[in-house]
């Protein structure tokens, strides 16, 4: 606790972890800019056959006055179910086209440029202990996107499983 309060991180930084990650791409994208201290590895369609998988928002929310405050309220009702009707026939689409390209014989690398930025990537990530602090301490904000929130609050969850000493005083020290 000492350590961590007082911001002698160094102890903090030798620990590595992890994880598997899946997530729509938009969102890797925006996590992606957490590098210093991380390691990435991430599944490529250029290499990889099957099917497609996207991401369609259980809670859709609406543009707020101001683009920086993130998201407005929850769009309930019809709204938001012909928002969700939307997602899915924007992403028939896209994944029909993909497939119609590939079986023209379009390589694998170039008929993926039509996927949205809501399709489902993997990847491997690897930081140190202090790293996925910092990530969480950003991402856990009020001001995070919500599905970047949720995913930050699995890596919460799961490091408090494996270090819960260190990872409360690294916690508690933001």
């Amino acid at each position: 606790k000492f350590l961590a309060r007082e911001k002698h991180v160094t102890p903090f930084r030798h620990p590595t972890i992890s994880f598997r990650c899946k997530a729509p791409i938009a969102i890797a994208r925006q996590l992606g800019k957490h590098q210093v201290g991380f390691s990435w590895n991430e599944m490529s369609r250029r290499y990889k056959d099957g099917a497609v998988e996207c991401f369609v928002p259980e809670e859709i929310f609406e543009r707020p006055s101001d683009l920086h405050a993130g998201s407005g309220s929850l769009l309930i009702g019809a709204n938001g179910e012909a928002a969700k009707v939307a997602f899915e026939r924007a992403y028939t689409l896209a994944v029909q086209t993909y497939e119609g390209l590939l079986s023209e014989g379009v390589a694998p690398e170039q008929a993926r440029f039509v996927l949205p930025q809501g399709m489902i990537t993997e990847w491997v990530w690897t930081g140190s202990l202090f790293g996925w602090s910092e990530l969480c301490r950003q991402r856990l904000s009020d001001h995070a996107q919500y599905e970047v929130r949720v995913f930050a609050s699995t890596i919460d969850e799961e490091l408090r499983k494996i270090y819960p000493i260190s990872w409360d005083a690294l916690r508690e020290a933001h």
